[in-house]
Order: structure tokens, then sequence, then C-alpha cells
């Protein structure tokens, strides 16, 4: 751990810009929650917040995927 603090202040700013963009995404969905009236556009909407929040989780993406077309979601 031999951080300076100039490493570790920018890796803290990284960390919150990370954050925000995730908030910004699913306050996104949010809205689109009770904005949008068309099932396919609002599911696409979420899958694509959702793949740019967790962008290396293939796993989860094909998880809901899978549960969404067999009827458990």
């Amino acid at each position: 751990m031999t951080q300076t603090i100039d490493e570790s202040r920018a890796q803290l700013i990284a960390d919150l810009q990370e954050r925000a963009e995730e908030l910004t995404e699913l306050n996104r969905i949010a809205v689109a929650l009770t904005s949008e009236f068309d099932l396919q556009r609002l599911l696409q909407m979420i899958t694509d917040a959702a793949r740019k929040v967790f962008p290396h989780s293939r796993s989860c993406r094909q998880e809901f995927s899978s549960s969404y077309h067999k009827g458990n979601i």
C-alpha cells in the first residue's frame, strides 16, 4: 500500500464519477417506470442501463434473460 495521496485522491474521484453514472442510469429507469407504457421499450431501457452499470456481468444478464423467458419475472 504505497499509494500516494494524489493517487488515492484520483482513485476516489474515479470511483465517485462511476457511482454518479450508475445513479444517473438508475434514475433514468425510475423515471421510465412511471412514464413508459410500452413494455418492450421499457425492458430494453432497463437492459441497456444494466449493461452500462454492470458491463462485465454477462452471467447476470443471461440469468435474467433465462428467468424472464421462463416467465419467472
